[in-house]
């Protein structure tokens, strides 16, 4: 029996409508199997996605259900992470944002595939270390939350490749973000950070690297080690200097100090280090 069911299962989660075909007519059969309870994640998804409610789904309903690639449900006034979007085992693309979601469940391990997550502008004040686990991520958009620290020592957001947590309460940038080695756009604007860690020199990638609007008073040596970085966003902190390393970024193209405490000796600094530099600054 458990064999069917499992059988029942996977033919169920078909992209193609004639073994979704079989599944129903498998479960028809067997009594243990409610059909109505699994069919229940799907009518829910077939509502979020078409906004019609009570269809009646047909098995090419649920097998295009099941290949869907790319989930689209910004402004549904979604209040909770919606757990139906687990019987899509291969999803690429999962964009939740501007919704009213203030948690999110432990256990999405199907959704291993996932590349690109955005749940921007919502009300999240963590993120559950689980979801740090999906290993084939590159793009993570956590903007706009409330968010004001990030577990995941062990994560595996080894192919991250840009990370926004812009818009969020972080006091510190979180030590695991030194171990995510391809990362090429960080974009930490209008958080609470007061000094930058070293370990960012770690970050060798880094092509861009945004700090606007934060309350930053020095910046590391290590900064120098960022040999490929090509924007550096520094506007509205409270730098009075820059260590002399920062001219060792010889890839920089563009570097904003608007809205900080340099002295005019302090900008003619800067600019002799790179001279190959656009450098935004008021003008005294």
């Amino acid at each position: 029996m458990k064999n069917t069911n499992e059988k029942f299962l996977q033919l169920l989660r078909s992209t193609d409508e004639t073994n979704v075909t079989l599944a129903l007519e498998i479960a028809k059969g067997i009594p243990t199997i409610d059909l109505g309870e699994y069919l229940k994640d799907y009518q829910v998804l077939d509502y979020l996605f078409t906004e019609q409610k009570l269809r009646k789904l047909s098995p090419k309903n649920i097998a295009n259900i099941n290949g869907t690639t790319i989930v689209f449900l910004p402004r549904k006034g979604l209040k909770e992470f919606p757990l139906e979007i687990r019987v899509i085992t291969h999803l690429d693309e999962l964009n939740l944002s501007n919704n009213q979601i203030s948690s999110l469940p432990q256990n999405l391990e199907q959704l291993s595939y996932l590349k690109k997550l955005d749940l921007s502008v919502n009300s999240l004040t963590t993120i559950p270390e689980s979801f740090l686990s999906f290993s084939n991520l590159q793009t993570l958009n956590l903007r706009r939350n409330k968010i004001s620290s990030i577990p995941g020592k062990d994560h595996q957001l080894h192919l991250l490749l840009e990370l926004d947590l812009s818009l969020n309460k972080l006091k510190n940038i979180p030590s695991h973000i030194a171990t995510m080695p391809l990362l090429d756009n960080l974009i930490l604007q209008r958080n609470c950070l007061t000094e930058l860690p070293s370990f960012l020199g770690n970050l060798t990638n880094l092509r861009s690297l945004d700090l606007d609007m934060n309350q930053i008073q020095e910046l590391p040596n290590t900064i120098g080690q960022l040999e490929r970085l090509e924007e550096l966003r520094l506007n509205h902190n409270q730098l009075k200097a820059l260590p002399e390393s920062i001219k060792n970024l010889t890839s920089l193209t563009l570097l904003t100090l608007e809205e900080n405490l340099f002295s005019v000796q302090e900008i003619e600094k800067i600019k002799s280090w790179l001279p190959h530099c656009r450098i935004q600054i008021e003008e005294f």
